[in-house]
């Protein structure tokens, strides 16, 4: 409700970090289409919104987050400090999201 009030406001929530927090994304939000579809519902993904860490992505939150501009902070000290993954930042150029690095 606070983005169709303010749409220029900047929208930042991390985003598939480790397995275990999207399998809790599923089972808080079963009627979603995966973690970052939980987002777009409520008009939360677009050109003003950035997602931190995305490791784990499936093939269509990649397509959902190119085709609405939405962008990603991709943190490396912190994933690989904490085990969670590696960025995939080719997928990330081939799919055309804009990306960013970030601390945690």
């Amino acid at each position: 409700r606070l983005k169709e009030e303010y749409p220029d406001t900047w929208v930042h929530t991390h985003l598939c970090e480790n397995k275990d927090e999207i399998a809790w994304v599923k089972e808080l939000y079963p009627d979603h289409d995966g973690y970052l579809d939980v987002y777009h519902q409520y008009g939360l993904t677009g050109k003003n919104c950035v997602f931190a860490h995305c490791v784990h992505l499936e093939e269509k939150e990649w397509d959902r987050l190119s085709e609405t501009k939405s962008s990603i902070a991709f943190c490396p000290t912190s994933n690989l400090y904490l085990g969670s993954g590696l960025f995939n930042l080719k997928k990330a150029w081939q799919k055309k999201v804009k990306v960013g690095m970030g601390t945690d």
